[in-house]
């Protein structure tokens, strides 16, 4: 019997605004992504004059793209400060100065993450429903800054609603890893069998769920699904709905 559920945080029951920077490919893409990240162009120019805004960009997406190429087998988390240290020694500049930006720089992106995100509409009314029949539920998420993710759980009225919230920032590993799942099942108290993970990734959420014997709910609002990810939903562990307004029924059919 079920007695718990796990949700993915972005993308799931928040969403980012339009105006979010996503690591696109192709020249199109990468030219939004860095007219997006213009919100990081004061702190480059006040303490960083020496390198122009276009440069300290391109080694950000370098790094960027080298980070998530690296994740598999392993999927470790690369901290947001991390992330822009790394940045700064590809420009040169020397260890301490590195120290010194990076948390600046992080500290800038996140503020402006933070500022655009949107609860989704059924989040709430889910959570507070999932809790009125009993369920234990528990946040597992894919963010690498710790502090950040836990202001966006508070600016929309969510951190009342769970038991439990595991960031990939503090936990050292993204799902998929299997053991991300399994720490957010331990911290609500349940098995794999006694609980539900509900993401909108499917590589990350689903197919990461499923490896650890976790029964997962794909919320996916495209209609139909792309063919080659239908195979294994809706049979099996696996359920696919097109918003989180459908999430208990959902468990409640399965049981």
């Amino acid at each position: 019997m079920s007695k718990a559920v796990l949700f993915d945080l972005f993308g799931t029951l928040v969403h980012f605004t339009a105006e979010v920077p996503t690591r696109e490919t192709g020249e199109t893409g990468q030219k939004r992504w860095k007219q997006a990240l213009r919100w990081l162009e004061p702190v480059v120019r006040t303490h960083l004059p020496e390198c122009s805004f276009g440069t300290f960009l391109d080694c950000l997406l370098v790094v960027t793209n080298e980070i998530v190429a690296s994740r598999a087998p392993e999927y470790r988390e690369i901290p947001s400060e991390e992330r822009f240290r790394l940045a700064l020694a590809r420009l040169g500049l020397d260890p301490r100065r590195q120290e010194t930006l990076a948390p600046l720089l992080a500290a800038e992106h996140m503020a402006n993450l933070t500022k655009h995100t949107e609860a989704d509409a059924f989040a709430v009314p889910t959570l507070t429903e999932l809790r009125g029949k009993g369920y234990r539920l528990g946040v597992v998420s894919n963010f690498d800054s710790e502090s950040a993710a836990w202001q966006v759980l508070e600016r929309h009225g969510l951190l009342p609603h769970l038991d439990a919230v595991l960031i990939s920032a503090s936990f050292g590993r993204r799902k998929p890893h299997p053991s991300i799942f399994l720490a957010g099942l331990a911290r609500l108290g349940a098995s794999p069998r006694e609980a539900w993970f509900v993401g909108d990734s499917y590589e990350e959420d689903i197919l990461g769920a499923d490896h650890v014997g976790l029964p997962s709910i794909w919320v996916c609002s495209q209609d139909p699904a792309p063919s080659d990810r239908d195979r294994g939903v809706n049979t099996g562990r696996s359920r696919r709905v097109q918003s989180l307004a459908e999430v208990l029924r959902c468990i409640e059919q399965s049981a």
